[in-house]
């Protein structure tokens, strides 16, 4: 092993080291710069890794309180592990306080920042983090991040993550390469730019085709900020609960931004039995054909379906509310219309074969079914039975519902926004 360890900083250099490594040897020397408490472990200054070192840390906190933690290009820094079945095990919790806002986690020196391997870990990383070669790697999996900025890779995966604040420019994000995975992202308090909060941070240089998904996005003045570039491509949120505007902050108008949602009914017939082999159409409100199949085994079709279009030029469109046309045969077809404008793939709609809603009609969302509900419930009831049975909801779900406390109607509303 190559360790070195002076007033300023600890460097780690070619082989695999872990924490309890850096103390042994701060200890063997008698420098006080690194100590430990059980598995606690504390840097009082600048942490460096180079010539392809990696440092993994299992089941500690890890306390950082340098200026930098400098990852050069070919190493690695590893917090937790996937197991044989990719679960992640193991985490830390990475506290750094002091990185400098200029790029203090990763690296100074633009392309020549290393891999970072975050697994079941809360990092407190208070800078601009800078992640972004092309040829690196970036796992970012089942993790709490405080105080986040960019990070990218050929490849990158950010998965199931719940970012508290981010407390850089570039907000949570940025990929490079054609795939980008961020998946069951949280994001309670965005990062400020230029006087407005935004949600992500893309940019066509470092991101390509980047898909957002899962998400519960939250805290925001405007969702995304576009920056500057040449060039384009697209930014699409997909099955995302997005809680504010669909207004992006652009530079320039060159990505086209995209919301699009997944629809997966299920067709049964009046006795709940799975209907296989019924054709289904799907119109957006331009009355354009966007999906055609027949339900599989189970009963079901899967279509994406976009719900709002901003386009690189910023033209606005909005395709809601689509009209579902289920065919059983020539003289059996249903017509529904449906906004769909929330993610539904985790408890899809259920079709029960046996009544049509008219095709003027405007459709179902979960704002109006909430206030049907909440404040016109005994004058509504009859026209919501006639709404709700040919999506298969029994009107005594409603009414009971209408009688419970508040808090009890906002968990069962959740569940209408889900259903309808």
């Amino acid at each position: 092993m190559s360790i070195a360890i002076n007033d300023d900083e600890v460097i780690l250099t070619e082989d695999e080291y872990t924490f309890e490594d850096i103390y042994t040897y701060a200890d063997s020397i008698n420098s006080s710069v690194v100590s430990k408490l059980g598995g606690s472990y504390k840097i009082d200054v600048e942490l460096t890794l180079k010539d392809n070192a990696r440092l993994i840390g299992k089941n500690n906190y890890i306390e950082v309180l340098g200026e930098y933690i400098t990852i050069t290009k070919g190493c690695t820094l590893q917090l937790g592990e996937k197991n044989s079945n990719g679960q992640t095990i193991n985490g830390c919790y990475l506290y750094a306080p002091n990185l400098s806002n200029k790029y203090g986690f990763g690296n100074l020196s633009y392309n020549e920042s290393g891999n970072i391997l975050l697994y079941n870990s809360t990092v407190d990383a208070w800078c601009f983090w800078s992640f972004f070669n092309g040829e690196n790697i970036v796992e970012i999996i089942d993790c709490k991040i405080n105080g986040f900025g960019r990070v990218s890779g050929e490849n990158s995966i950010v998965y199931n993550v719940e970012f508290k604040k981010a407390n850089g420019r570039y907000g949570f994000l940025a990929v490079l390469g054609t795939i980008g995975i961020y998946d069951k992202l949280v994001v309670k308090k965005s990062v400020k730019v230029k006087d407005k909060l935004v949600c992500a941070y893309h940019n066509p240089k470092y991101s390509k085709n980047m898909t957002i998904s899962n998400s519960i996005l939250d805290g925001y003045d405007k969702i995304v900020y576009i920056e500057d570039t040449s060039g384009g491509d697209t930014l699409e949120f997909l099955d995302c609960d997005i809680r504010g505007n669909l207004e992006p902050y652009r530079e320039t108008n060159n990505v086209d931004m995209r919301v699009v949602y997944t629809f997966n009914p299920i067709v049964t017939d009046p006795n709940n039995e799975l209907m296989t082999g019924i054709n289904i159409e799907i119109f957006n409100n331009e009355n354009t054909s966007v999906f055609t199949g027949d339900t599989d085994e189970k009963g079901a079709i899967t279509a994406r379906l976009l719900h709002h279009l901003n386009d690189r030029d910023g033209n606005i469109s909005n395709y809601n509310p689509h009209k579902i046309v289920i065919t059983k045969s020539e003289d059996e077809v249903m017509k529904f219309k449906l906004n769909i404008d929330k993610p539904l793939i985790e408890t899809p709609i259920t079709f029960a074969l046996g009544g049509a809603v008219e095709e003027d009609d405007e459709g179902v969302d979960y704002d109006k079914i909430k206030n049907i509900i909440t404040e016109r419930m005994d004058t509504m009831a009859a026209d919501m039975a006639t709404l709700l049975q040919p999506i298969g909801l029994d009107i005594g779900d409603v009414k009971e519902i209408a009688n419970s406390n508040s808090e009890r109607l906002d968990d069962k509303c959740e569940k209408f926004e889900i259903l309808l």
